[in-house]
């Protein structure tokens, strides 16, 4: 794939990715119990799955074979795509997980400010270089 059509199939699946949230019921719960403070730490994982889940399926909407140089997942097409959009699922559930921390230290007058984990780039670079390798064999 060009280097110059990576910027439009990004925001295709950003655009995608928006819509499945816009979408989801499950998460759109969840915005509305943190909204009224009723959020718990079990609602903010399950919110944690379906934002993966989101993303999972706007990722396999556009990440199709005929985007692939000649069928292959390029490192710049997957970080380009996936590890953006895992940045952003990543900052994501952060915020909605020191949201609800935020919510449970408040009912037991606890006055801290949760940490936010860095996203864990290592690890998402050791997933994408095995997705490549995987897809390599299977071609």
């Amino acid at each position: 794939m060009s280097a110059k059509l990576l910027p439009e199939l990004y925001r295709k699946i950003h655009k995608e990715f928006e819509n499945q949230i816009s979408k989801n019921e499950s998460v759109q719960k969840f915005y509305r119990k943190l909204k009224e403070e009723k959020a718990t730490s079990e609602d903010a994982s399950a919110f944690s799955g379906d934002i993966g889940e989101c993303a999972s399926n706007a990722l396999c909407k556009y990440l199709t074979e005929d985007v692939f140089t000649n069928g292959i997942l390029e490192p710049d097409l997957a970080d380009g795509t996936i590890k953006r959009l895992l940045i952003e699922v990543h900052q994501i559930v952060m915020d909605a997980a020191i949201a609800v921390q935020k919510i449970e230290d408040k009912k037991l007058g606890i006055n801290l400010n949760p940490l936010k984990s860095d996203f864990p780039a290592e690890r998402v670079d050791d997933l994408i270089n095995k997705l490549i390798s995987i897809l390599k064999r299977n071609e």
